[in-house]
Protein backbone atom coordinates (compact mmCIF):
# COMPACT_ATOMS: atom_id res chain seq x y z
CA UNK A 1 0.00 0.00 0.00
CA UNK A 2 2.77 2.42 0.90
CA UNK A 3 4.59 1.73 -2.37
CA UNK A 4 1.40 2.24 -4.38
CA UNK A 5 0.71 5.51 -2.56
CA UNK A 6 4.19 6.89 -3.21
CA UNK A 7 4.15 5.82 -6.86
CA UNK A 8 0.83 7.64 -7.37
CA UNK A 9 2.30 10.71 -5.65
CA UNK A 10 5.37 10.64 -7.91
CA UNK A 11 3.14 10.36 -10.98
CA UNK A 12 0.96 13.26 -9.82
CA UNK A 13 3.95 15.52 -9.11
CA UNK A 14 5.35 14.95 -12.63
CA UNK A 15 9.01 15.80 -12.05
CA UNK A 16 8.35 18.70 -9.68
CA UNK A 17 10.81 19.94 -7.05
CA UNK A 18 9.30 17.55 -4.49
CA UNK A 19 9.59 14.46 -6.72
CA UNK A 20 13.05 13.42 -5.32
CA UNK A 21 11.54 13.31 -1.83
CA UNK A 22 8.80 10.93 -2.97
CA UNK A 23 11.29 8.77 -4.89
CA UNK A 24 13.48 8.50 -1.81
CA UNK A 25 10.49 7.21 0.16
CA UNK A 26 9.85 4.66 -2.60
CA UNK A 27 13.47 3.61 -2.23
CA UNK A 28 12.93 3.11 1.50
CA UNK A 29 10.03 0.78 0.77
CA UNK A 30 12.19 -1.28 -1.61
CA UNK A 31 14.92 -1.49 1.04
CA UNK A 32 12.40 -2.77 3.58
CA UNK A 33 11.28 -5.36 1.02
CA UNK A 34 14.96 -6.28 0.51
CA UNK A 35 14.67 -5.50 -3.19
CA UNK A 36 18.00 -3.69 -3.14
CA UNK A 37 18.63 -3.41 -6.92
CA UNK A 38 15.23 -1.72 -7.37
CA UNK A 39 15.97 0.53 -4.41
CA UNK A 40 19.29 1.61 -5.94
CA UNK A 41 17.68 2.45 -9.28
CA UNK A 42 14.97 4.61 -7.69
CA UNK A 43 17.37 6.31 -5.30
CA UNK A 44 19.84 7.08 -8.08
CA UNK A 45 17.00 8.72 -10.02
CA UNK A 46 16.03 10.68 -6.92
CA UNK A 47 19.63 11.82 -6.45
CA UNK A 48 20.03 12.84 -10.10
CA UNK A 49 16.78 14.86 -10.08
CA UNK A 50 17.74 16.60 -6.84
CA UNK A 51 21.17 17.41 -8.28
CA UNK A 52 19.57 19.23 -11.22
CA UNK A 53 17.89 21.79 -8.93
CA UNK A 54 20.24 21.46 -7.01
CA UNK A 55 18.64 20.46 -3.70
CA UNK A 56 21.47 19.21 -1.50
CA UNK A 57 19.05 18.22 1.26
CA UNK A 58 17.19 15.78 -1.01
CA UNK A 59 20.50 14.60 -2.45
CA UNK A 60 21.76 13.75 1.05
CA UNK A 61 18.49 11.96 1.88
CA UNK A 62 18.74 9.78 -1.23
CA UNK A 63 22.36 8.88 -0.47
CA UNK A 64 21.49 8.03 3.12
CA UNK A 65 18.91 5.46 2.03
CA UNK A 66 21.27 4.29 -0.74
CA UNK A 67 23.76 3.31 1.96
CA UNK A 68 21.13 0.98 3.46
CA UNK A 69 20.76 -0.69 0.07
CA UNK A 70 24.54 -1.21 -0.09
CA UNK A 71 24.45 -2.76 3.38
CA UNK A 72 21.71 -5.10 2.17
CA UNK A 73 24.04 -6.11 -0.67
CA UNK A 74 26.83 -6.75 1.90
CA UNK A 75 29.02 -3.95 0.49
CA UNK A 76 29.95 -2.04 3.64
CA UNK A 77 32.74 -0.06 1.96
CA UNK A 78 30.35 1.29 -0.68
CA UNK A 79 27.88 2.18 2.08
CA UNK A 80 30.57 4.14 3.94
CA UNK A 81 31.60 6.04 0.79
CA UNK A 82 27.95 6.89 0.09
CA UNK A 83 27.44 8.09 3.66
CA UNK A 84 30.57 10.23 3.52
CA UNK A 85 29.20 11.95 0.41
CA UNK A 86 25.84 12.45 2.13
CA UNK A 87 27.61 13.84 5.19
CA UNK A 88 29.54 16.36 3.10
CA UNK A 89 26.28 17.63 1.57
CA UNK A 90 24.58 17.81 4.97
CA UNK A 91 27.49 19.79 6.41
CA UNK A 92 27.38 22.24 3.48
CA UNK A 93 23.76 23.15 4.20
CA UNK A 94 23.99 22.80 7.99
CA UNK A 95 21.46 19.93 8.15
CA UNK A 96 22.13 18.71 11.67
CA UNK A 97 19.59 15.87 11.62
CA UNK A 98 21.10 14.45 8.43
CA UNK A 99 24.56 14.81 9.95
CA UNK A 100 23.40 12.94 13.04
CA UNK A 101 22.03 10.06 10.94
CA UNK A 102 25.18 9.91 8.79
CA UNK A 103 27.55 9.93 11.77
CA UNK A 104 25.51 7.24 13.51
CA UNK A 105 25.61 4.91 10.50
CA UNK A 106 29.29 5.65 9.77
CA UNK A 107 30.27 4.82 13.35
CA UNK A 108 28.35 1.54 13.20
CA UNK A 109 29.70 0.46 9.79
CA UNK A 110 33.30 1.44 10.67
CA UNK A 111 33.11 -0.67 13.81
CA UNK A 112 31.76 -3.54 11.68
CA UNK A 113 34.92 -3.27 9.52
CA UNK A 114 36.99 -3.13 12.74
CA UNK A 115 38.20 0.37 11.81
CA UNK A 116 37.90 1.48 15.41
CA UNK A 117 39.85 4.70 14.89
CA UNK A 118 37.27 5.90 12.34
CA UNK A 119 34.41 4.53 14.47
CA UNK A 120 35.64 6.56 17.45
CA UNK A 121 35.91 9.72 15.32
CA UNK A 122 32.38 9.33 13.95
CA UNK A 123 30.96 8.48 17.37
CA UNK A 124 32.56 11.60 18.87
CA UNK A 125 31.20 13.70 15.99
CA UNK A 126 27.77 12.14 16.57
CA UNK A 127 27.90 13.20 20.22
CA UNK A 128 28.85 16.74 19.22
CA UNK A 129 25.96 16.97 16.74
CA UNK A 130 23.50 15.58 19.30
CA UNK A 131 24.66 18.20 21.80
CA UNK A 132 24.26 20.89 19.14
CA UNK A 133 20.72 19.71 18.38
CA UNK A 134 19.91 19.60 22.06
CA UNK A 135 21.10 23.14 22.71
CA UNK A 136 19.51 24.37 19.49
CA UNK A 137 16.15 23.00 20.58
CA UNK A 138 16.50 24.63 23.98
CA UNK A 139 17.46 27.91 22.34
CA UNK A 140 14.31 27.87 20.17
CA UNK A 141 12.17 27.24 23.22
CA UNK A 142 13.82 30.14 25.03
CA UNK A 143 13.26 32.46 22.06
CA UNK A 144 9.60 31.50 21.98
CA UNK A 145 9.21 32.32 25.64
CA UNK A 146 10.91 35.69 25.16
CA UNK A 147 8.57 36.50 22.24
CA UNK A 148 5.54 36.09 24.55
CA UNK A 149 7.23 37.87 27.43
CA UNK A 150 5.04 40.99 27.30
CA UNK A 151 1.77 39.02 27.44
CA UNK A 152 2.80 36.53 30.10
CA UNK A 153 5.48 38.43 31.99
CA UNK A 154 5.13 36.84 35.40
CA UNK A 155 4.78 33.31 34.03
CA UNK A 156 7.74 33.78 31.73
CA UNK A 157 9.91 35.15 34.51
CA UNK A 158 9.36 31.94 36.45
CA UNK A 159 10.01 29.87 33.35
CA UNK A 160 13.26 31.68 32.54
CA UNK A 161 14.36 31.31 36.14
CA UNK A 162 13.61 27.60 35.95
CA UNK A 163 15.61 27.23 32.74
CA UNK A 164 18.50 29.17 34.23
CA UNK A 165 18.50 26.89 37.26
CA UNK A 166 18.49 23.83 35.01
CA UNK A 167 21.35 25.24 32.96
CA UNK A 168 23.38 25.98 36.09
CA UNK A 169 22.66 22.48 37.36
CA UNK A 170 23.81 21.02 34.04
CA UNK A 171 26.98 23.10 34.12
CA UNK A 172 27.59 22.16 37.74
CA UNK A 173 27.03 18.49 37.04
CA UNK A 174 29.24 18.72 33.95
CA UNK A 175 31.99 20.33 36.04
CA UNK A 176 31.71 17.63 38.69
CA UNK A 177 31.79 14.87 36.07
CA UNK A 178 34.77 16.53 34.37
CA UNK A 179 36.63 16.80 37.68
CA UNK A 180 35.90 13.16 38.50
CA UNK A 181 37.10 12.09 35.04
CA UNK A 182 40.34 14.02 35.60
CA UNK A 183 40.81 12.30 38.97
CA UNK A 184 40.17 8.89 37.44
CA UNK A 185 42.61 9.53 34.58
CA UNK A 186 45.23 10.83 37.03
CA UNK A 187 44.75 7.76 39.23
CA UNK A 188 45.11 5.40 36.26
CA UNK A 189 48.24 7.20 35.06
CA UNK A 190 49.76 7.12 38.57
CA UNK A 191 48.90 3.45 39.03
CA UNK A 192 50.41 2.54 35.66
CA UNK A 193 53.53 4.53 36.52
CA UNK A 194 53.92 2.77 39.88
CA UNK A 195 53.37 -0.66 38.33
CA UNK A 196 55.86 0.13 35.57
CA UNK A 197 58.43 1.36 38.12
CA UNK A 198 57.97 -1.80 40.18
CA UNK A 199 58.38 -4.02 37.13
CA UNK A 200 61.49 -2.09 36.05
CA UNK A 201 63.02 -2.54 39.52
CA UNK A 202 62.32 -6.29 39.41
CA UNK A 203 63.81 -6.55 35.92
CA UNK A 204 66.88 -4.53 36.96
CA UNK A 205 67.38 -6.79 39.96
CA UNK A 206 67.02 -9.91 37.82
CA UNK A 207 69.49 -8.51 35.28
CA UNK A 208 71.97 -7.81 38.06
CA UNK A 209 71.59 -11.37 39.42
CA UNK A 210 72.00 -12.86 35.94
CA UNK A 211 75.02 -10.65 35.25
CA UNK A 212 76.59 -11.60 38.60
CA UNK A 213 75.97 -15.30 37.94
CA UNK A 214 77.53 -15.11 34.49
CA UNK A 215 80.55 -13.22 35.80
CA UNK A 216 81.02 -15.85 38.54
CA UNK A 217 81.00 -18.85 36.22
CA UNK A 218 82.39 -17.42 32.97
CA UNK A 219 85.29 -15.22 31.92
CA UNK A 220 84.43 -11.53 31.74
CA UNK A 221 84.65 -11.25 27.93
CA UNK A 222 82.48 -14.35 27.42
CA UNK A 223 79.86 -13.09 29.91
CA UNK A 224 79.62 -9.70 28.18
CA UNK A 225 79.31 -11.36 24.77
CA UNK A 226 76.50 -13.60 26.04
CA UNK A 227 74.65 -10.59 27.44
CA UNK A 228 74.99 -8.66 24.17
CA UNK A 229 74.34 -11.32 21.53
CA UNK A 230 72.85 -14.25 23.44
CA UNK A 231 75.70 -16.52 22.34
CA UNK A 232 79.46 -16.77 22.70
CA UNK A 233 82.10 -17.34 20.04
CA UNK A 234 84.16 -20.51 20.68
CA UNK A 235 87.72 -19.71 21.74
CA UNK A 236 90.85 -21.85 21.49
CA UNK A 237 93.35 -21.95 24.34
CA UNK A 238 96.72 -23.61 23.88
CA UNK A 239 97.03 -24.45 27.55
CA UNK A 240 94.30 -24.82 30.17
CA UNK A 241 93.84 -26.39 33.59
CA UNK A 242 90.77 -28.41 34.53
CA UNK A 243 89.81 -28.88 38.19
CA UNK A 244 87.65 -31.80 39.32
CA UNK A 245 86.44 -31.65 42.92
CA UNK A 246 83.90 -33.21 45.25
CA UNK A 247 82.40 -32.25 48.60
CA UNK A 248 82.29 -34.80 51.35
CA UNK A 249 78.72 -35.81 52.19
CA UNK A 250 77.26 -33.49 49.48
CA UNK A 251 74.75 -36.10 48.23
CA UNK A 252 73.24 -36.69 51.71
CA UNK A 253 73.16 -32.97 52.42
CA UNK A 254 71.47 -32.24 49.07
CA UNK A 255 68.75 -34.83 49.80
CA UNK A 256 67.75 -32.95 52.97
CA UNK A 257 67.71 -29.51 51.33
Amino acid sequence: LALEYFEKSASALQNSVATPYVLTNIGKVYVKRKDYPAAKRVLQKSYDMAAETPNKGFMAMALMVMSDAWIGLNNVNAAIETLQEALALAEEIGAKESQREAYQKLASHSAELKDFHAAYFYQKSLTDVKDSLFYSANEKKLNLMLANFDLEKKEKDLEVQKLTTQKQKLLKNASIVGFLMILIIAFVILRNYLVKSKINKILDKQNEEIEGLLNNILPGKVAKELQKTGSATPRKYDSVSVLFTDFKGFSSIAQNM
